[in-house]
């Protein structure tokens, strides 16, 4: 194996174990906001950022390309799988 892949990989390693104990401390802030709250930003802004996404890659000319060549229901259902299979 390459030397770098192991240091990657330790790295990678140190990192989500130091996000996984650094979770509960998050939760502790945040126990006085609304669990729905919480739900509704988190959606919103992941909506934000892959739109930020698709823009930056260019992948919203296939969206429009799917929103041009199938009705409305089959958009709804269609571009949210697009978007997790393209990332």
């Amino acid at each position: 194996m390459n030397l770098n892949h192991d240091k990657d990989g330790i790295t990678y390693a140190v990192l989500s174990y130091l996000m996984w104990g650094l979770t509960p401390i998050y939760w502790k802030l945040v126990h006085h906001v609304a669990p729905g709250e919480i739900l509704a930003q988190r959606v919103f802004w992941s909506f934000i950022f892959m739109l930020i996404l698709l823009f930056a890659h260019e992948e919203m000319v296939y969206i429009h390309h799917i929103c041009k060549r199938n009705n409305e229901k089959t958009v709804l259902i269609l571009v949210p799988f697009y978007c997790v299979c393209t990332y």
